[in-house]
């Protein structure tokens, strides 16, 4: 009887066991982007709503800062997926290496990246993102099969909670009508409301 018991116990322990890996898993799965590792838009989405919540309940600052790898298209139709990917790759861990574990930062499809930057103004995040965008500017990109190696560099807006509105909808159109501002003025630059930052 005491084996059979034990022998039962066991089969609990590894049926529970499995059924706990399998959660964290597909939990992990619904969370994060499987080419970056970042967060995904699924996950951005959910998380966007509940920080402008909170930062309007405790009347706190928030930026939101929406990213694109400059001529991304060109380098893929260049060098080929594989090395889009590794670009994709490299720079998403400059990215998770530049940001705080408070910020949220979020792959938001293609070549596209969200940051929310929770109790932080405006002034602030665009001091923030341009280190990152400089950083980004001398990292090296690794394309495989060729010695050559290549740069990439970004362009970003940014907006922020509660000059830019109330909603989430209005602080997301701010950053991408901004986002879309640094792209018509050249790239490789981050516009917050009418001040431009530059290489």
């Amino acid at each position: 009887m005491q084996i059979s018991r034990l022998i039962l116990m066991l089969a609990a322990t590894v049926i529970s066991t499995t059924v706990v890996f399998r959660v964290q898993r597909l939990l992990r799965l619904s969370t994060f982007d499987r080419m970056t590792g970042l967060l995904n838009r699924g996950y951005f989405d959910e998380r966007v709503l509940s920080e402008v919540s909170r930062a309007s309940r405790y009347n706190r600052p928030l930026t939101l800062v929406m990213m694109d790898i400059d001529h991304f298209k060109a380098f893929n139709d260049s060098h080929g997926h594989a090395a889009g990917d590794e670009a994709l790759r490299v720079l998403a861990s400059v990215m998770r290496t530049s940001f705080r574990h408070s910020d949220i930062t979020a792959r938001y499809g293609g070549e596209e990246f969200v940051v929310i930057l929770p109790e932080t103004d405006v002034a602030a995040a665009a001091e923030k993102v341009e280190r990152l965008r400089q950083l980004i500017e001398n990292t090296s990109i690794p394309v495989p099969g060729h010695v050559v190696e290549e740069r990439l560099t970004i362009s970003a807006g940014l907006a922020c909670f509660p000059e830019d509105g109330p909603t989430v909808a209005q602080i997301l159109d701010a950053a991408d009508r901004r986002l879309f501002a640094a792209k018509r003025q050249g790239r490789n630059r981050i516009v917050s409301k009418e001040r431009v930052l530059a290489s």
